[in-house]
């Protein structure tokens, strides 16, 4: 018990943050993690402009917001015990592909219930980003750097991102119209995908050098 006490409780130091920093698939994840987080950003501002646009009223709107909670609930709770069958690297990819179809069938939607209903997809968002991007920080980060890599890791995806991309896409729907920035939306998943498909190849790598 002293053992583990020490171990876990002993400082954290600048040169133990640069080893973490500088690991390359840890940097690797925190853009594709951020890359899949905008998207769920611009969910939550650039879908509302889109409902406004066709006329939504308030209640629709709540809606929206009511259909996301609600599927999102399920997925935390059990969402461990869900997905266990599938890898994090698997889990990842099936949140980018289901949030590009939900941006371009957003974008093609030519009515705010329609919109409502896709909200459902909200199952297989944010709950299995954030149920496996935990796992993955857990395993490219030294049992003692744990907590400070997935706080570091969270600080970007989540908080550039809510700062980043509602002044983007803002300006983008500004300069041209929601259904454009909603259409843009769509292919950041897809570069999210490919790095991903990437990166699992590289941990593969790395753990048959090892």
């Amino acid at each position: 018990m002293k053992k583990f006490v020490t171990k876990h409780t002993e400082k954290v130091q600048l040169k133990d943050f640069k080893s973490v920093i500088l690991n390359q698939n840890y940097r690797w994840l925190i853009i594709i993690l951020f890359l899949l987080y905008s998207a769920i950003i611009a969910n939550n501002i650039t879908v509302v402009d889109k409902m406004i646009t066709l006329g939504a009223t308030d209640l629709q709107i709540g809606y929206k917001w009511s259909i996301q909670s609600l599927f999102e609930i399920p997925a935390y709770l059990f969402g461990a015990r869900l997905f266990s069958k599938w890898s994090n690297f698997t889990l990842l990819k099936i949140t980018a592909c289901v949030l590009s179809l939900q941006f371009i069938l957003f974008a093609l939607s030519g009515s705010s219930w329609v919109i409502i209903g896709l909200s459902a997809l909200q199952f297989f968002t944010t709950p299995l980003l954030m149920i496996s991007s935990k796992q993955l920080i857990f395993s490219m980060t030294d049992e003692r750097m744990q907590s400070t890599g997935q706080l570091f890791a969270l600080s970007i995806f989540t908080g550039l991102s809510s700062l980043v991309v509602p002044v983007l896409a803002g300006y983008v729907t500004k300069a041209f119209n929601v259904d454009i920035t909603l259409f843009i939306v769509g292919i950041v998943p897809i570069i999210a995908l490919w790095m991903t498909a990437k990166l699992q190849l590289m941990t593969i790598k790395k753990s048959e050098l090892a």
